[in-house]
């Protein structure tokens, strides 16, 4: 969880069960397109997607999914079980313009690279691509130094704005 607030994603909004209808509350990226999003439980993430739709019309399709759409009749029971099961469920968004905007699909990765010699170290998320190698996303890079003793607290929003 940290690691994706530590490459730009941000709290966008949370699923809730009102009565027996699934729902969503978009505090943040709602009208934005080509998105990038994760559904959090608890601080851990339980999935990452991406849309070049609005986020709002993505959500909306695991709010009501139709007939022959798996991934948002397998989300939209997950997000429900969840809900029932009295855990939070959380929507964190990142922009993400050019590089991913027009694919239909994406395969991200995360890595973390520590360099020894200039006190450095750096998170990206990057898009797979087909041949193999990694597209830089987004990624935040932070002295190593810092780090000493907090390598698993909780960034505080100060420190992961841009």
């Amino acid at each position: 969880m940290n690691r994706l607030l530590e490459i730009g994603f941000q709290p966008a909004g949370h699923w809730l069960l009102e009565g027996n209808q699934l729902t969503f509350e978009l505090a943040r990226h709602s009208a934005q397109e080509n998105i990038l999003y994760a559904f959090v439980c608890d601080g851990e993430v339980k999935y990452v997607g991406k849309t070049t739709r609005t986020l709002a019309t993505r959500m909306a399709g695991y709010k009501r999914p139709g007939k022959t759409q798996t991934t948002n009749i397998n989300n939209h029971r997950r997000i429900r079980e969840f809900l029932a099961g009295g855990v939070a469920v959380e929507i964190f968004a990142c922009w993400v313009r050019f590089v991913a905007g027009l694919r239909p699909e994406l395969v991200v990765n995360f890595d973390w690279t520590e360099f020894e010699d200039s006190d450095q170290s750096m998170i990206v998320l990057g898009m797979q691509t087909g041949h193999g190698r990694s597209t830089p996303l987004v990624w935040k890079t932070v002295t190593r130094s810092e780090l000493k003793d907090r390598r698993n607290a909780s960034p505080t929003a100060s420190s992961i704005t841009s």
